[in-house]
């Protein structure tokens, strides 16, 4: 019994791995002695922990946090619990801790019966996670002539639809959907019945005005919201995120318990991370303005820099580390050969859109995330570089 759900999950696995871009990670030296630059990774203090240092409170509270192994309770540490819900007005019996958004929508997928329809481009851990779940993935277009498609999605929604993901603002392309698209999905939803669930991670990091949440625009449509500290509090490697639910029918109480009892199957989510995530909210967000400075600087950096390149459509960063970008296919089949190339001649490595959408060409185009967190002379030479690339190519 033990070897066949074994041998199911290789299988699955297998599966998983043979959909997934062949995406090349950079090598500690790249063989032509240049130097790497990476525009692939979305961890801010990572790629640059001068700028972008995780505050100090918050690494205290991680590093006191290892006398301190003991399981919290499934849903999670009751202090943090305490602290989320005031700080989104989620009811405090309507939350539970994940470990990162990621794992949250995971145990989504395993709570729900039908299909939730999905925003492209896409986040690729929540495709991946539907292919494991067995899932289809239907995808509803974000970036048509005039923005997001509403008809594209209301043709989407079938017998077993029952839920929308909203990712606002979106990863990969940084883009916010303004208040009539959201008040557009929100009546799509409540004409159809349907759940929304909301990805929101992001919408602290807006350059500008800070966008709506679905849950600020209706009182009627049920919402679960997937939260994270990863971005917001530069804790990308502490994985710690929650669900929220809000405007609670018989359907998503449903799902609520039935999520709820999941969380229990893994005992308990990480528990040094919950501790070092409650000194995040007890400690404020004075690093953010700083934060945003540089990284709407970079994103100014990279977009002007990006834009001598000849043919290139750019999708302008509204908020977030990402820049999705455009190039005509040439001679070039597909974004997996060109980033390749890249890579092999220029050491500069870039993520290929179709792992995103799916799709390898879309409107003629070969389409790539670039992330603009490394410092501004890395995002200079390594776009400088995807210009030559580009010129002999």
């Amino acid at each position: 019994m033990i070897i066949g759900v074994f041998i199911r999950q290789l299988v699955r696995s297998s599966i998983i791995n043979a959909r997934r871009p062949a995406v090349v990670p950079p090598p500690a030296v790249h063989p032509s002695g240049k130097r790497i630059i990476n525009f692939t990774l979305g961890d801010p203090s990572k790629v640059d922990p001068k700028a972008f240092a995780t505050p100090e409170h918050i690494r205290i509270a991680r590093a006191n946090a290892v006398y301190h192994g003991e399981y919290l309770p499934p849903r999670g540490h009751l202090r943090l619990l305490d602290l989320i819900s005031r700080e989104t007005g989620a009811a405090l019996d309507n939350i539970a801790i994940t470990n990162g958004a990621s794992e949250g929508m995971e145990k989504l997928l395993l709570a729900f019966g039908g299909q939730m329809l999905m925003p492209s481009p896409c986040f690729p851990p929540y495709l991946e996670h539907h292919d494991y779940h067995g899932k289809s993935v239907i995808l509803y277009q974000t970036l048509g002539e005039r923005g997001l498609d509403l008809d594209d999605l209301q043709r989407k929604i079938g017998d077993d639809t029952v839920a929308i993901l909203v990712i606002n603002p979106s990863n990969p392309t940084g883009k916010i959907h303004s208040r009539n698209e959201l008040e557009g999905i929100i009546d799509i939803a409540k004409r159809a019945e349907l759940v929304l669930v909301a990805d929101e991670v992001y919408n602290e990091l807006a350059f500008e005005e800070r966008p709506m949440r679905l849950r600020e625009l209706t009182k009627e449509v049920p919402i679960l919201e997937l939260g994270s500290f990863s971005k917001k509090y530069l804790m990308c490697g502490d994985r710690v995120g929650w669900f929220a639910f809000y405007n609670v029918n018989e359907r998503l109480a449903e799902l609520r318990d039935a999520l709820f009892r999941l969380c229990t199957t893994r005992l308990s989510a990480n528990a040094p991370g919950q501790l070092a995530a409650i000194a995040a909210l007890e400690g404020g967000t004075a690093h953010l303005e700083t934060m945003l400075l540089e990284i709407k600087q970079r994103a100014r950096v990279m977009t002007g820099c990006l834009r001598d390149i000849p043919n290139i459509k750019i999708v302008e960063p509204q908020a977030g580390f990402y820049l999705w970008f455009g190039l005509p296919v040439g001679r070039f089949g597909n974004d997996l050969d060109f980033i390749r190339e890249l890579a092999n001649q220029e050491a500069v490595y870039i993520l290929p859109g179709s792992g995103f959408t799916r799709t390898a060409v879309e409107d003629g185009r070969v389409w790539f995330r670039a992330v603009f967190l490394p410092p501004v002379e890395d995002i200079r030479e390594g776009v400088a570089r995807i210009r030559c690339f580009m010129a002999s190519a």
